[in-house]
């Protein structure tokens, strides 16, 4: 008796082919397309990228965004650039996507400055932030590569992905850590991606990506914690009594060139101030109180043209620790912009790993001295 196994097939309920073999019914030679329609799904993803050792020899880009709750400065979106020979991190804050070319071009023509290399191969997904003629006609003329992987397969531009999504969990602990309202999200992610440089990385032999760009350690000795409270030194131009107090209260948020000098939120008037001079306590979250916010911090005021160029128009703190360590002293005069002369905090002679076996202490840590309170 001829046994119909199209019809057995449909009957069980469309089972794979092993199934209807183990009843003692042969392989179905037919394939159904109602099989294949409803029970398509994606081909898996290679996890290999072919290695990379040089710096610029492969480029990954992205774009986050838009955030809902726009920054201080109204930035919106952030454009993600790695570098995939050491994890090298740029993020850009932007207002909006007609800013992309216009920073990546910045970008690209900085790093090809400081490593005196040209990019090979620049890769992206096909969001219609990066097709156009402009990212067309770029690679043309410089002479690189440009990858568009399709839209929803963020498997296949994994570095980028990975490190959005790295950086954007860290920036919510550090958000919540310090109690900051959500309009300071940029200030959070650029001091990320700044740590995130300095930061030993396992999958590159506890190396890190500021290390294995410029092959010395990073400075980590003045880096102190996102939130903390800050006392900004006056200068005698910005008292307007012999009286008047000579510090104001401020918080952390983030740190500049090449962590010399520190961005603070100054918080008498909510203005982020850039200086040298100050001293910072780290077990002290000024804006924390009984575990509510205090009543000042809830502000959705958005800054005038004076603040947008104090905040929003500072050079990307990401931008600036690209560039290759300092070999020199730093001078500093008084100035505008309220960066300041001095540093107020000198090295104490005690390291901050007395007592402390420092047999397993990374080189980047073993010099560094705590000169908080």
């Amino acid at each position: 008796m001829s046994i119909d196994k199209n019809l057995w097939h449909n009957r069980l309920g469309h089972p794979r082919a092993a199934a209807l073999k183990n009843l003692g019914l042969s392989s179905i030679e037919t394939q159904f397309l109602i099989c294949e329609i409803n029970k398509a799904h994606q081909l898996p993803f290679s996890h290999h990228f072919d290695p990379v050792q040089k710096p610029m020899d492969s480029i990954h880009i992205d774009l986050v965004g838009p955030i809902t709750r726009a920054s201080v400065s109204v930035f919106k979106y952030l454009l993600t650039i790695v570098h995939q020979s050491s994890s090298f991190k740029i993020m850009k804050s932007l207002r909006g996507k007609s800013e992309i070319f216009h920073q990546f071009a910045i970008a690209k023509n900085f790093m090809e400055k400081q490593k005196n290399r040209k990019i090979k191969k620049l890769t992206s997904d096909c969001g219609g932030e990066f097709i156009n003629e402009k990212f067309k006609n770029l690679a043309e003329d410089c002479g690189f590569t440009y990858i568009l992987f399709p839209l929803n397969t963020p498997q296949h531009n994994g570095y980028v992905e990975r490190t959005n999504q790295t950086i954007l969990e860290k920036a919510r602990c550090l958000m919540s850590m310090a109690n900051l309202p959500n309009q300071y999200w940029s200030n959070a992610v650029n001091t990320l991606v700044f740590l995130s440089n300095l930061s030993p990385t396992p999958s590159r032999e506890n190396s890190s990506p500021y290390q294995l760009c410029y092959n010395c350690l990073p400075r980590l000795t003045r880096l102190k914690t996102f939130g903390c409270r800050a006392v900004i030194y006056k200068l005698k131009n910005q008292r307007n009594c012999k009286l008047a107090p000579l510090g104001q209260e401020g918080i952390l948020l983030g740190f500049e060139n090449e962590n010399i000098q520190y961005r603070i939120l100054r918080l008498a008037d909510l203005k982020v101030v850039i200086t040298r001079n100050v001293t910072l306590n780290k077990n002290i979250f000024p804006h924390v109180l009984g575990g509510k916010r205090k009543t000042p911090w809830i502000t959705t005021n958005i800054p005038d043209k004076k603040d947008e160029q104090l905040i929003g128009n500072s050079p990307s703190l990401s931008d600036k620790m690209y560039s290759p360590p300092a070999t020199n002293n730093h001078d500093f005069s008084e100035g505008t912009m309220e960066q300041t002369s001095s540093d107020s905090a000198d090295l104490p002679d005690e390291s901050f790993s007395e007592g402390l076996d420092t047999s397993n202490i990374h080189p980047s840590l073993a010099s560094t001295r705590e000169d908080e309170p």
